[in-house]
């Protein structure tokens, strides 16, 4: 689909290349730079651009920028030099991801270009901080993942059927969901509202209870749900 907003611009190469303005040129020439003048040595490693992992498309697809000698590295071009714990969060989850260790990412970092400096932990280290001073396998953790990310999947399926009036198949789809994580509370809800549309409201009521214990955030959302449904 055309957009008025791209229109004439790439008619050929030097018009792709003048869409960039002079600051926005030397502002990349520096960072580059700045990489190279403080890690050169990095491009002798083995690397690969763009990695995706076993699990990327149980995610709707997911890419981390690199992978130099084993060290995962995720590039932040931010003049604030603090990190966010989110983060750290989304390089763990591509590490969690690669299901089979096809990597076998031993590191993980942050690459500050502003900055030019590389923060990096080793992953254990990283996995032990995070886990209270405990050290879970590597392995169990892909694999609990695997079934996590699994469930949202299932879950999509199943709103995507009860948006069709198929209530039945999107109940087997959040059963399979609650059976691969039955921690799930948005699954027990969403099951829960689905047996309020098939007339089954103790089945209802059940549901959306064990949401609310396992989401008590959500407590009033849920216990208006039981109150409408306690109606009928």
């Amino acid at each position: 689909m055309s957009h008025s907003l791209l229109a004439g611009e790439c008619s050929s190469i030097q018009g792709v290349l003048n869409l960039a303005d002079d600051q926005s040129i030397v502002d990349l020439r520096t960072l580059s730079y700045k990489f190279y003048d403080n890690f050169q040595q990095m491009l002798t490693l083995p690397h690969i651009l763009n990695p995706t992992f076993d699990g990327s498309a149980d995610v709707k697809g997911a890419d981390a920028d690199l992978i130099v000698d084993s060290t995962l590295i995720e590039i932040k071009t931010t003049k604030r030099k603090d990190l966010k714990r989110d983060w750290l969060y989304q390089l763990l989850g591509y590490v969690l991801l690669d299901y089979t260790n096809r990597y076998d990412i031993r590191r993980i970092a942050f690459y500050m270009t502003r900055q030019g400096i590389l923060i990096e932990w080793d992953l254990e280290d990283a996995i032990r901080s995070l886990c209270s001073g405990t050290q879970p396998k590597l392995s169990e953790l892909r694999s609990q993942f695997q079934k996590v990310a699994l469930a949202w999947i299932h879950t999509n399926r199943g709103r995507a059927y009860i948006r069709k009036g198929e209530y039945d198949r999107g109940v087997e789809e959040l059963s399979q969901a609650i059976q691969l994580n039955p921690d799930y509370a948005a699954a027990y809800k969403i099951r829960g509202v689905t047996y309020g549309y098939k007339g089954e409201y103790d089945r209802a009521i059940e549901d959306l209870n064990k949401a609310i214990r396992l989401n008590p955030d959500d407590a009033a959302a849920y216990n208006k749900l039981k109150k409408d449904l306690s109606s009928y």
